[in-house]
């Protein structure tokens, strides 16, 4: 009850800020879930598979911070994206830089990334 009431929402609370691939935030929140289960009574070696499944299926239902952080993201894009305010214009102005350093137009989101996935520069 611990975990849901106060580690869960000060984590998910700046999950839409994280900038990590999701294999190096899932090896992140692994090492803490590794030191977290112990304290609520469960054993810190069970695998992620049944961590994740659901209790009605005899799983711990503990959230995957990967799918939530990206849930988020989505969910920020979909709350501020065509309006006015400081984040918004940042939004938008990243948006369009990022397609001048492409050189595209249009919608990016029907356009095949393996084709055009060569133009993104690398984020690290």
């Amino acid at each position: 009850m611990s975990f849901f009431l106060q580690l869960y929402p000060g984590i998910s609370w700046d999950l839409v800020s994280v900038i990590l691939p999701p294999l190096e935030l899932e090896s992140i929140l692994h090492k803490l879930y590794h030191k977290a289960l112990p304290i609520l009574g469960v054993n810190c070696n069970i695998t992620t598979e049944w961590r994740m499944l659901p209790e009605t299926f005899q799983g711990l239902g503990l959230p995957n911070f990967t799918v939530v952080a990206f849930a988020k993201e989505v969910f920020f894009l979909q709350c501020n994206w065509g309006f006015t305010g400081g984040h918004c214009d940042l939004m938008q102005f990243s948006f369009e830089a990022f397609l001048i350093e492409i050189g595209l137009y249009g919608n990016l989101c029907q356009m095949a990334f393996a084709d055009l996935g060569i133009l993104a520069t690398s984020g690290t």
